[in-house]
């Protein structure tokens, strides 16, 4: 199959098994770095301007205004490409060097919020309340807001697919990282479709809003939630 687009080669991912020694079980990786821009993000990116342009809420040739640590900015810098759209990602200190290097090459441009953070602290909120602020204040520009799109979650319900034609019955647990929520509502919703009995486990390092609200284990170690 020859593909006319680079977003064509978003999803369908391969997977691999691997058996976990004296247990009978399979630690089943699905290699989400297979997707054109190196992550799961470039899936929900891609969504959320498809269904923003089809709602009309995004206008053709409009500006796209997101707050990204850097996977979702890229994935969104490169479907920008694809739509004609222009793109503004709103980063803080915690976005690596590279990642910003690869959005500007994208055509992307950078915003940093202000303020006085610690080295392991991310100023979503900040982030979010800026870019919130710079669409309101540019003509057909709208804040993706990824936090609260549900087209975020539902971008993974591809995944759900991919994963269960290939798992026969089924799993017994997903786990995967958590960041705004989305990859793991989406997925952790889709798989219970088909089985209700899997457990979903989210992953977050030290650090995150939900950390620091809930707190890390006593000896600091990033701590895991399952539904």
């Amino acid at each position: 199959m020859i593909l006319s687009k680079v977003t064509d080669l978003i999803g369908n991912t391969p997977m691999l098994g691997l058996p976990i020694p004296g247990k009978n079980a399979t630690l089943l990786l699905k290699i989400e770095k297979n997707n054109p821009e190196g992550s799961i993000k470039d899936r929900m990116a891609r969504n959320m301007i498809v269904a923003a342009l089809k709602s009309e809420r995004l206008k053709p040739a409009g500006a796209v205004v997101e707050s990204s640590s850097g996977n979702t900015g890229i994935g969104l810098a490169i479907a920008a490409i694809e739509f004609g759209l222009r793109f503004i990602a709103v980063i803080d200190h915690h976005a690596a060097q590279d990642k910003i290097a690869v959005m500007r090459a994208f055509g992307a441009e950078i915003r940093y919020v202000e303020g006085d953070y610690r080295e392991d602290e991310v100023a979503v909120v900040e982030r979010q309340r800026l870019a919130a602020e710079i669409a309101s204040q540019l003509p057909d520009a709208v804040f993706m807001n990824q936090s609260d799109n549900v087209a975020n979650a539902s971008a993974y319900f591809d995944f759900v697919r991919e994963v269960t034609a290939e798992v026969d019955g089924g799993l017994d647990a997903y786990v995967g990282c958590v960041g705004t929520g989305g990859s793991m509502t989406g997925i952790a919703r889709g798989l219970k479709l088909y089985n209700p009995r899997t457990k979903a486990i989210a992953v977050e390092p030290a650090g995150s809003i939900i950390s620091v609200a809930a707190g890390c284990t006593a000896d600091g170690v990033p701590h895991a939630r399952s539904d």
